[in-house]
Order: C-alpha cells, then structure tokens, then sequence
C-alpha cells in the first residue's frame, strides 16, 4: 500500500526528496523508528542523507556500497572498523576479508558465507542505547555483551565455551571489553543496527522485497506508469492526477489480496452493502480443441 508521495523537481537532489518523503510519512506515523534505504540514497553524502535520517530518530537499514567496504582504523586503541562495523582487533584474520554477495550468487553459496559473517559478528562492538538527541551513540564490546571469551575480561570467561575465545594476552591492550562513544560524524555513512553481511541483516534488509514489489506493480504489472502517462506540465498538476492513479491502485491491490484468499470485498464490508458476485472461480480445465481425431477417421473411413 502506498501511503506518500513526494514529486521532485528535475534534476534536485534525491536525498532531498527522500527526506521530504520521510518528513510526509512521519507527520502520519510519529512513532516510525527505521527507515530501509537501498544505495541510491544511501549512498548519498552523510549531510544529505545520513545526518538527516538520525536527527529525525530513525535507524537506518541499508545495503553497502563496494567503496563503502573495507578495513579502517577503529575510533580506539583495539578496534578496527570492517565494513561499518566497529571490531575488537581480536578478530581473526580469515574474518576480516569476507567477499561481498554479486547478483547471481546461488542460494547455497549466499548460506555458507552468512554464516562466516555470523561467526564475525561475535566480534562486533553493539549498540549500548539509541543514539542520544545530539548523534552520539554508545557502543559495548563484544566480551561486555556477552558474545565472546577474553582473558583480560573475566566475567566473560563464565561463559560456555560454545562462545569464542579470543587470543588475547592477560594485561595487553585489549578492547573487548571496553565502552566507546561515537560521535555523529563517526562511520556516518555505513552505521547501522545489525552487522552487515549477517543472516540478521538479511532479514532486516530484505523487506524491501516488499517495497520493490510495489514498484513493480506501479511501472510494470496493474498502472503501467511510463513517460506519458500524464499529459499534464507542472509538479502540482502531475501531483493531483498520480495521487488518484495511487488511490486506485491502493484499492486494486487490497480487493486482490482478499481475492486471492477468497475473503470478501473489504469495501462491500466497510460500507455493510450486499454484494452478488459469484464465487472465486476454480482453476480452468483446458479445452478440447479437436473434436475428432484423426485415428476416428481413418478406422471410421468406408472400404475403398
């Protein structure tokens, strides 16, 4: 269902729309807490997308772009940052340069690599609270939250030995333990509540299927939406007559969902009205398109 709409002038930023659009939904909804953006708007600076997402008090679900990955200096001693993730730098070497999933990529192949993102996820510093009014959020490491071993912390080493240990040396430096305080401007562009790569993330982020879904159904499937669609100059204008297309659309998708379920018209049940429609016909039987064979011919045929 869509529930918003944002027409842009052409050629104006589209990361300024975005938050136009997030602005419309946000005056209907006030207690939305995220918002899932794919790479055409994530990928914006921080100043037109990022820094305007958290000021408004949503947490950002995105996918990474190729030059957003990579392996950076962590904002402490004993961190590192891996793909918009901080680490503590216990993290095994043969986790830190995990292949990205290309478009393709078989179903069983996509299982086996989340896993060892899974796996490079116990090493990952999580969030402590939300991020305060003025951007700056609190992060726990990994042997505080209770996901890894360390020698140099103790209470963790209580924890089954299903979790795992890291090499760290009693009295080294050692993060894993540690609380930091990221600043706004801190992995602005790649911050994110779960670890990218991982089966969590998967999940989170694949609700966009739905919101790909209803593209489709406006460009390709039901209103076929294409240039000339409106033949009509100006945003206000186009604005009006696509509003009208959305709506009933809306009420095209809504009467199929019930359709396909065999529920009745939710518009006949609102309005208390009696409807005569027939019953959801069955799947059809395909036709007898020869009404006699050839084999009835020639045994039926007259001796010559």
């Amino acid at each position: 269902m869509f529930t918003a709409m944002h027409l842009a002038v052409a050629g104006s930023h589209k990361g300024d729309a975005g938050i136009s659009l997030i602005e419309q939904h946000l005056a209907r909804r006030p207690h939305t807490r995220e918002v899932i953006a794919d790479r055409g708007y994530s990928f914006c600076t921080p100043a037109r997308w990022a820094h305007p997402v958290r000021a408004r008090g949503l947490e950002p679900v995105i996918d990474l772009h190729p030059n957003q990955r990579g392996t950076h200096p962590g904002p402490l001693a004993g961190t590192v940052i891996i793909d918009g993730t901080v680490f503590t730098d216990a993290l095994p070497h043969p986790l830190r340069d995990l292949p990205g999933f290309p478009i393709g990529m078989r179903s069983a192949e996509k299982t086996e690599l989340r896993a060892r993102y899974d796996h490079r996820a116990a090493y990952a510093f999580t969030p402590h609270s939300r991020p305060d009014t003025d951007g700056y959020q609190r992060l726990k490491g990994p042997a505080l939250a209770g996901h890894l071993r360390c020698p140099n912390h103790p209470t963790s080493m209580r924890l089954p030995h299903t979790r795992p240990t890291t090499t760290c040396r009693i009295g080294a430096q050692c993060a894993c333990g540690k609380t930091i305080t990221l600043s706004p401007d801190v992995m602005a562009w790649t911050r994110q509540r779960t670890v990218w790569g991982t089966n969590a993330w998967a999940a989170d982020y694949g609700r966009r299927a739905a919101i790909e879904s209803g593209n489709a159904e406006i460009k390709t499937h039901r209103l076929h939406m294409d240039r000339g669609f409106t033949r009509v100059f100006g945003t206000t204008k186009n604005s009006i007559l696509i509003a009208f297309a959305l709506a009933g659309l809306n009420h095209t998708l809504l009467r199929a969902w019930h359709t396909k379920r065999q529920l009745p018209d939710p518009w006949v049940t609102f309005t208390g009205e009696e409807t005569t429609e027939p019953a959801v016909p069955g799947p059809r039987t395909r036709a007898r398109r020869r009404t006699t064979s050839l084999t009835a011919l020639v045994d039926g045929a007259p001796p010559g």
